[in-house]
């Protein structure tokens, strides 16, 4: 019965997530509490027995996660290592953002006693990493009983290997003027869908893991610089690890014009299709993380049709822009906005493909 109640849980999460550079899948490792085992009550007789000898394993732990997004779901399975019949399983739920896994059981499935020793509900946030053909995951583990009462403090480690597919994707950001090494975050997205953030180091290095045969976009925002967005492609044959340095302009007040390539309306309407909203947020986030930045955002149209409707259509977008950062937090006072209509083309002839690009939003830094 348990056997069919997981493939059915399995069943369900495949149904609803989608396979990118995340967690989803199984990691195996282990739990040692063997240095605050023998400092709390209730665990020090346990200690004595053998339970748990200072410096090893002390518990089998198995992790089998699904992720979509930042969230994720799964199942947390622990054992003794000296008897696998004593063993319990957990639902649990958390996020995975900047490098860093934080969960928390929500609720014990299943539980098999021995001795009297029951297992703990737990919380734990474990850092990501990249070595020797492994992922790892390694960090704090916090637990507590039916009752409340505390359990033993512990670490844990746990890792999978990498897949003949997996690729290393790691590079420096740099200042583009100086070179010097910049602190930012990094977002990744395949097919539309965030798959990762992360953040890189104090010599601005980062590292993740991507999938050969994919297209990625990513996105890059820092404290006093210009937020950067390209795309990335992968070939089925390409090869790891994959260098790939970033760049960031420092933020500059000038008359230079940035164009939100991705932000996309109906045709004719001021509503934003969904693909709009990665550049948004990302425009969100660097205005964020650089308070005092004051922007102008403008709107612009093809020069095909009424001049006095494509107008008011380039007001009404450029306003759905600002109301959505606005709504997201952004003080209101630190956005003007500016419609054109078709009065800046930037091209005058050719197909309707050809003219798309007059249809946009861009912005300039008013303030730094």
């Amino acid at each position: 019965m348990m056997k069919v109640f997981f493939f059915l849980i399995s069943l369900f999460l495949s149904c609803f997530f989608v396979e990118a550079q995340n967690l989803s899948g199984s990691w195996t490792g282990f739990l040692d509490q063997s240095e605050e085992a023998q400092k709390i009550n209730g665990y020090k007789m346990y200690y004595e027995q053998g339970y748990w000898k200072k410096g090893e394993a002390t518990h089998a732990v198995e992790y089998s996660f699904q992720q979509h997004g930042d969230k994720i779901v799964g199942i947390y399975y622990v054992a003794t290592n000296r008897d696998r019949n004593h063993y319990a399983r957990f639902s649990i739920a958390g996020n995975f953002e900047n490098g860093k896994l934080k969960y928390r059981t929500s609720q014990m499935i299943e539980e098999k006693e021995k001795n009297g020793m029951g297992f703990c509900f737990n919380e734990a946030t474990l850092e990501y990493s990249i070595k020797d053909g492994y992922e790892y995951l390694i960090g704090k583990w916090k637990g507590w009983d039916k009752t409340n009462y505390p359990c033993a403090g512990a670490t844990v480690s746990i890792r999978r290997k990498l897949l003949p597919l997996d690729i290393i994707l790691s590079g420096k950001v740099l200042d583009e003027k100086t070179g010097k090494p910049i602190l930012a975050e990094i977002s990744l997205q395949t097919e539309g869908i965030k798959i990762t953030t992360l953040q890189s180091d104090n010599t601005g290095t980062y590292q993740t893991k991507i999938v050969a045969g994919k297209n990625y976009t990513y996105q890059a925002v820092a404290k006093g610089y210009l937020m950067k967005m390209e795309s990335l492609s992968t070939t089925q044959s390409a090869t790891s690890p994959l260098a790939k340095n970033i760049y960031l302009r420092p933020i500059e007040v000038n008359e230079e014009h940035f164009i939100l390539k991705n932000v996309i309306f109906a045709q004719s309407e001021a509503y934003l299709l969904p693909e709009s909203f990665s550049e948004l947020d990302q425009l969100f986030n660097f205005l964020q993380q650089n308070s005092s930045v004051e922007i102008i955002l403008e709107g612009h149209t093809d020069i095909i049709g009424n001049p006095d409707d494509n107008m008011k259509l380039s007001e009404k977008r450029v306003k759905t822009v600002k109301d959505y950062l606005v709504k997201k937090g952004i003080a209101a006072g630190r956005i003007e906005i500016k419609a054109y209509g078709s009065t800046k083309p930037l091209k005058t002839d050719g197909t309707d493909e050809d003219r798309k690009v007059n249809r946009r939003v861009e912005f300039k830094i008013l303030k730094k």
